[in-house]
């Protein structure tokens, strides 16, 4: 897989996140059109993630280089929800599947993973039961925090409650979560929605500016 991304955090966000999953194998990333139609011709990577909609250069164009290029070839599109119109003439162009940049990274997994289900249409925000839904608001802030990099010290610290108790809300969301360590319970529940990317690059960038 290749992501082609403009915003370098967004961008190698992306990209640690994929290649964290044991069944997509990252092929790179590119900043640029141009960069992402050689990237494909050099790589040859089934699905491609890049962004549509305004760009310096025209979408239509690069997806129709793509398909040509490379048949095989999956093309998933971000569509920012600041860009005007829609994306009915991106997904003309040869772009399969559309999705909106408000969604979580399980939107994009979903696509990859069940492309027949999903081409064709945008796929919009939507909540899901599960069972991660159980989780308390005070469990994701902890998972949040795990996921920014903190250790017990610094979450017990930030939320102002003891490090035994940090371990406890730890031990109750890996249990709902089926998981057995941090990295694990974080990945789960980035993928389900209950945190975005976004949010703990926040967290991140927050702890940064307080150094």
């Amino acid at each position: 897989m290749v992501v082609q991304e403009r915003q370098r955090l967004l961008r190698e966000g992306l990209a640690l996140l994929l290649d964290a999953e044991p069944d997509i194998e990252m092929v790179g990333t590119a900043v640029t059109g141009p960069e992402l139609i050689e990237l494909c011709d050099a790589g040859r990577p089934h699905v491609a993630f890049l962004e549509v909609g305004t760009l310096p250069w025209a979408t239509h164009q690069l997806a129709a280089t793509l398909s040509r290029r490379h048949p095989s070839l999956r093309l998933i599109g971000r569509w920012s929800a600041d860009e005007q119109g829609g994306p009915r003439p991106v997904r003309q162009a040869g772009v399969d599947v559309v999705l909106s940049s408000r969604m979580g990274i399980g939107a994009l997994l979903e696509a990859v993973r069940a492309p027949e289900r999903a081409r064709g249409r945008l796929i919009m925000e939507r909540s899901r039961p599960s069972r991660t839904d159980t989780l308390t608001k005070r469990e994701i802030e902890v998972l949040a925090l795990v996921g920014a990099g903190c250790n017990t010290h610094d979450i017990a610290g930030r939320l102002q409650i003891s490090h035994k108790t940090v371990a406890n809300h730890k031990q109750r969301a890996f249990r709902k979560l089926g998981v057995h360590n941090q990295a694990h319970a974080v990945s789960v529940a980035l993928r389900s929605g209950l945190l975005s990317a976004d949010g703990v690059i926040d967290l991140t960038a927050d702890d940064l500016a307080d150094a």
